[in-house]
């Protein structure tokens, strides 16, 4: 069900992501540090130095030797800054084609787009996070392995598609009707889908399901239910994810670029897919999907992450899905004893 990761594959993997975070970094230190500009400004006979940041500016003061100096590092920082993230947004580009050739481009172009412009707009893993197949992608990029294709599929009923296809999101404290804004700087042909106020679609088909806490559910849906922005709605437990423990990690996009990505604790995930495998009302096809998934998901966590099933950590979910931690602790120790397990 999963490979680890060649040598050249695991060299290339490790040196993109030293770069990306390197990237991040000068990214954050030009959106913090280096935001805005300064400027000179005469007023009643006085020249003074003003700080202008988004649609503020204030006063750092007459112009003295201090305020000069003051404004002298600011523009050499930023040049040097702005500087670097070239360099290294060059450098990304460069080692696109080798990630693609090496095969570790492996989230969906359209899915790592939106994923982008949240972590841009600085919501993603404070306010959004990825839940649903699309997790699997940061879970094998975390444990250095990757998963066999059937995998990252989803079936209804007789139908099957990938996770090209659909992107599941958490939210919390967040406004909802904010959502559908970020979906469509990536792509604008996003907008509600009729009828189903959680979900967003785009021209191609492509969906994007808005998931939030268990307990906002009714009041989400009785407050916009006549907007035409997302609204939350629960699919099949995945609201009690919400506020299950994140984890945050470097996967690479299709395109070839490395990108950050947060979800839920590869353990909550397996215990919910667990949980959806055991229910009646579950097609026999998705059934087994859903259990092989689990199985492999605990075993990333428990035999690469180093993630015991019986911690604290998972007590926020539901007792009825952390009563299927001991079937995914057998189901682990069969692979080992299998030879399953490298």
């Amino acid at each position: 069900m999963l490979a680890e990761l060649t040598n050249a594959q695991r060299r290339q993997f490790v040196d993109a992501v030293q770069i990306f975070e390197a990237w991040e970094d000068s990214r954050a230190e030009l959106g913090r540090r280096f935001a805005g500009s300064m400027r000179w400004v005469e007023r009643k006979g006085h020249v003074y130095l003003l700080r202008k940041q988004a649609s503020r500016e204030v006063s750092l003061g007459r112009k003295t030797e201090k305020t000069e100096e003051i404004h002298r590092a600011f523009r050499k920082g930023r040049d040097r800054e702005r500087h670097r993230y070239k360099e290294l947004d060059a450098r990304l580009k460069e080692m696109a084609p080798v990630n693609r050739a090496l095969r570790l481009n492996r989230v969906p172009l359209i899915t790592a787009r939106i994923l982008r412009h949240l972590a841009s707009a600085q919501v993603l893993g404070r306010n959004i996070s990825v839940v649903g197949t699309n997790s699997l992608y940061l879970y094998e990029a975390l444990a250095g392995v990757q998963l066999r294709s059937d995998l990252l599929a989803t079936g209804d009923v007789d139908l099957f598609w990938d996770a090209r296809q659909s992107l599941s999101l958490s939210v919390s404290d967040f406004r909802r009707e904010g959502v559908i804004g970020h979906l469509r700087r990536a792509d604008r042909s996003f907008r509600r889908a009729r009828g189903q106020h959680y979900r967003a679609i785009n021209q191609h088909g492509f969906t994007v399901d808005l998931i939030p806490p268990a307990n906002d559910l009714l009041a989400a849906a009785d407050e916009h239910a006549n907007e035409v922005d997302l609204v939350g709605a629960g699919i099949e437990g995945l609201e009690w994810l919400v506020n299950a423990p994140k984890v945050d990690g470097v996967v690479i996009g299709e395109d070839g670029i490395p990108l950050r990505c947060w979800s839920v604790d590869p353990r909550a995930f397996a215990l919910h897919k667990a949980w959806v495998a055991g229910r009646a009302d579950r097609e026999p096809v998705r059934r087994l999907h859903d259990r092989a998934q689990a199985r492999e998901v605990a075993r990333i966590a428990r035999h690469y992450l180093g993630m015991e099933m019986s911690d604290s950590a998972l007590s926020v979910l539901p007792s009825f899905m952390r009563g299927f931690a001991d079937d995914l602790h057998r189901s682990c120790e069969e692979a080992i004893h299998d030879g399953r397990h490298p």
